[in-house]
């Protein structure tokens, strides 16, 4: 997720929006002139030069996506120089603030573009042209006003001979993510990655004789993203990896590859971690007992599910409370991460908070609300991203408490099935620094 500044969404009250790549392209020969004013370039075909097999190899992490694609090629005919161009197309419009859109655009160009000549790293000429594109993506629209954006350069090829050509890129997937004035939380749009192989169609007879698909999505898998829809039939899937082959490959009637994925639990987890309080502003924190050193209050903001608070009174702990001030602070929301979330043994050993009274005390307010929790499984925690398993104790988005005495009160437990005590391992406040 791109770090928008919170403070000015609560002031502009409503939604913001990251609007990135739209599709990539195979490589194809073209016509180029070195006046890039103009816009000029001009796919051709080349019949005496054929792609003998393409490897494309898709690696994601994050909202990003590493991308190697290694295309064989053969020359049938004589001696040859070959300008190859590799397109990119991405929006130049649906950005509402303009000081928005400065940020948000950081990164949403093409990163580490490389190509090479067998081991020989070529130089590669940005060219851009901006045209309408008839793209599909997830608005639904049928066209977008679009930057295509050309890497060129010149490959040498001799009569009857082979030559492997390589590229190598990131690029960040296509979203479209919002702050909406009602909601406590960003909203997180599915990730598109789309690959358009039509353009190869212009080498040799439009066929390419082998065609191999490497798909890993196994970092993202590992942070609880997961795929939605491969527009692909017949792959084979196994442990985050999907792999595709066929022959005699038509890039030009293919339709694009489109790949859908939704990466919300970790774009949230990092918003969470990003935007919570800092130590600078708490004036305190206090609870009414510990359950020795390694269990202090503190733990709470620590940022790490292996440690927790854990109370020491007799009993369950119904009644101990935590205890905090919060100064120059814009506070939206109190989560926490209910239970000591170190193992499954510790979580299910040690008690959780099953009801919590909230008091929120300042000079414009003095509030109290008991909330239920909802009980929760072990397995419903990745510790890479855990926003899902956070339990929301109070919001005031999109106002907020600037300054504040805040008292956590445990009203109720979840009885633990070894220890007569009550564990939280994270507490966090959420909103902006003044």
């Amino acid at each position: 997720m791109k770090k928008i500044n919170l403070f000015l969404a609560f002031i502009i009250i409503m939604s913001i929006s990251s609007v990135t790549l739209i599709a990539l392209g195979n490589g194809s020969p073209i016509d180029f002139s070195s006046i890039a004013r103009t816009g000029n370039i001009k796919l051709i075909p080349k019949t005496s030069i054929s792609i003998e097999q393409e490897n494309l190899s898709i690696k994601f992490y994050d909202d990003y996506a590493d991308v190697q694609v290694k295309y064989y090629i053969f020359n049938n005919g004589k001696d040859d120089s070959v300008s190859f161009g590799f397109p990119v197309d991405y929006l130049l419009e649906g950005i509402y603030f303009e000081e928005i859109e400065q940020e948000l655009k950081k990164d949403d160009e093409i990163k580490n573009f490389e190509i090479y000549d067998g081991d020989k790293k070529l130089n590669a000429i940005e060219s851009k042209e901006t045209e309408e594109l008839a793209v599909k993506g997830y608005t639904g629209a049928e066209s977008f006003k679009a930057k295509r954006q050309w890497f060129v350069t010149d490959i040498n090829l001799l009569a009857n001979k082979n030559k492997i050509i390589t590229i190598k890129y990131k690029i960040k997937c296509q979203l479209d993510d919002w702050f909406y004035g009602d909601e406590l939380f960003p909203t997180f749009s599915d990730r598109y990655f789309i690959y358009t192989f039509s353009p190869a169609g212009n080498w040799g007879d439009g066929t390419i004789k082998k065609f191999n698909l490497e798909i890993d999505f196994t970092q993202n898998l590992k942070k609880g993203a997961k795929i939605k829809s491969i527009n692909l039939k017949g792959y084979i899937y196994n442990n985050g990896k999907y792999s595709y082959q066929t022959e005699n490959f038509k890039p030009a009637q293919a339709e694009d590859l489109i790949i859908k994925y939704d990466n919300s639990p970790y774009n949230l987890t990092q918003s969470l971690k990003d935007y919570r309080i800092k130590k600078e502003n708490i004036v305190y924190i206090k609870a009414s007992s510990t359950f020795g050193p390694k269990y202090s209050v503190k733990n709470l903001l620590d940022g790490k599910l292996e440690t927790a608070w854990v109370e020491g009174a007799t009993g369950y702990g119904k009644g101990e409370w935590i205890e905090m001030e919060i100064e120059n602070f814009m506070l939206t929301g109190i989560l926490i991460v209910n239970g000591y979330t170190k193992n499954k043994n510790t979580f299910y050993n040690n008690g959780q908070v099953y009801k919590m009274k909230v008091n929120i005390n300042n000079d414009d307010l003095n509030e109290t609300k008991i909330i239920e929790i909802k009980p929760r499984k072990y397995t419903e925690l990745n510790k890479m991203s855990f926003a899902p398993f956070m339990d929301t104790l109070a919001s005031f988005y999109p106002g907020y408490i600037y300054s504040a005495k805040i008292r956590l009160t445990i009203a109720d437990v979840i009885k633990g099935n070894k220890y007569s005590d009550t564990a939280i391992s994270e507490l966090i406040l959420w909103g902006q620094r003044q």
